[in-house]
């Protein structure tokens, strides 16, 4: 069976180790690749043989911000279709919205704890 990567881009350690154990729990990886700045993800995503299977992305990032991030993948054909979570402590109504303006995603309102989805899909 083929590795499933996940790239976690997020800056702040608490809401890291939170969303690791969510996904040790539910065990959704084999692997995990964490980015802590949006320059960090672009390198990753640019510069990495093979692009991971999902990418979780916090929008207030150091460097680059997320909204950057984002938009840098949707620009390229190799990020088109790439499944982007979208995760924020910002008001999501504001935030979502510019976000998902380039493709299908979710936001998920960050800590998870008070979560609130918002699918695009």
């Amino acid at each position: 069976m083929e590795r499933k990567i996940i790239l976690l881009v997020e800056d702040n350690a608490d809401d890291e180790e939170l969303t690791l154990r969510a996904l040790r729990k539910n065990t959704f990886i084999d692997d995990v690749v964490v980015a802590r700045d949006g320059t960090e993800a672009l390198d990753h995503l640019f510069g990495a043989e093979h692009l991971p299977d999902l990418v979780i992305l916090d929008l207030k990032l150091p460097k680059v911000d997320g909204i950057e991030v984002l938009r840098n993948l949707r620009a390229h054909e190799r990020g088109k279709l790439l499944p982007v979570v979208v995760l924020t402590s910002s008001d999501a109504t504001v935030t979502a919205p510019t976000a998902i303006s380039a493709s299908r995603s979710i936001s998920w309102s960050s800590p998870p704890r008070s979560a609130r989805w918002r699918s695009t899909g």
